[in-house]
């Protein structure tokens, strides 16, 4: 989401609703809002992110764009977990995959992604080489960064606070604890 206050308007193309459904869960204050001078409704979108992670609520993006994300694993079954857990939170994301640091690199360069879940233990470029190039070079974006891995804490704690990534969760990971992860960093 581009927009930090939202009209009912909006809420009701994101979460493809009426927009008297909209206005009845600002009555009911399920939805938090506050009026204009005008009379109109607004919502700020710290608001509307709660109540739709609160209730559930599949969101769609404004500009009908979706969110883009990445997983660099080299292991087939983290990325279709982490993919099938992605999915369930936005339904309308894009999601690509790598098995490695260099397409990871490639990917971040020719596409806009939002979140990047990244396995330090990988062959060839590891994870950290990859947070690395990330830092050095702005066209390759700035993606919120989940370090995944299972290696133990630590041995990589302090190298992944060091090249500021977002989270860290290691393997085997409780999908649960994904969720909040990602909701997580998405409310700040």
């Amino acid at each position: 989401m581009t927009k930090k206050i939202l009209t009912t308007h909006d809420i009701s193309k994101l979460l493809k609703v009426d927009i008297n459904t909209v206005q009845n869960w600002i009555k009911a204050e399920y939805l938090k809002a506050y009026k204009t001078p005008g009379g109109h409704r607004r919502i700020r979108e710290k608001d509307f992110t709660e109540f739709a992670s609160e209730f559930n609520l599949p969101v769609s993006k404004i500009n009908g764009s979706p969110e883009k994300f990445l997983i660099v694993d080299d292991y087939r079954a983290v990325r279709k977990t982490l993919r099938k857990i992605i999915k369930k939170i936005y339904k309308e994301s894009i999601v690509y995959e790598a098995a490695d640091g260099f397409t990871a690199g490639t990917l971040l360069g020719s596409s806009d992604i939002k979140l990047m879940f990244l396995d330090i233990d990988m062959p060839e470029m590891n994870g950290f080489e990859v947070m690395k190039k990330i830092k050095e070079n702005p066209s390759l974006g700035k993606p919120k960064i989940i370090v995944i891995t299972g290696l133990p804490e630590e041995q990589v704690k302090d190298k992944v606070r060091a090249l500021k990534a977002d989270a860290l969760i290691l393997k085997p990971f409780d999908i649960g604890r994904v969720k909040d992860v990602i909701k997580e960093i998405f409310k700040s």
